[in-house]
């Protein structure tokens, strides 16, 4: 069996994130909210975007559908640098 996937659906599957209801989350450059839902759905504004997530399932026979949701949100490293800059925090090193 083989799959095709982006990075963050990858993220979301080696978080062990298969289920509607379960998000991962991540904070770099962009921040980015992952979130499968077991139910396509249209964002008319277009803020987020759905797609099949790694253990998509059609819906047929029974199987509940894995829709992975992403919501990107931009600036998300300035404002961390920000943040770590008003709290004082600007030259210490954390652990990742």
């Amino acid at each position: 069996m083989t799959y095709r996937a982006g990075d963050q659906p990858n993220n979301a599957l080696s978080l062990n994130v298969l289920e509607p209801g379960e998000v991962a989350a991540t904070a770099g450059t962009s921040g980015v909210v992952y979130a499968v839902s077991g139910t396509l759905a249209r964002d008319p504004e277009l803020r987020v975007n759905s797609f099949a997530h790694v253990n998509h399932a059609d819906g047929h026979s029974g199987n509940t559908p894995r829709i992975g949701v992403l919501l990107c949100i931009n600036g998300c490293g300035i404002a961390q640098s920000w943040t770590r800059r008003i709290l004082g925090m600007a030259g210490v090193r954390t652990r990742s």
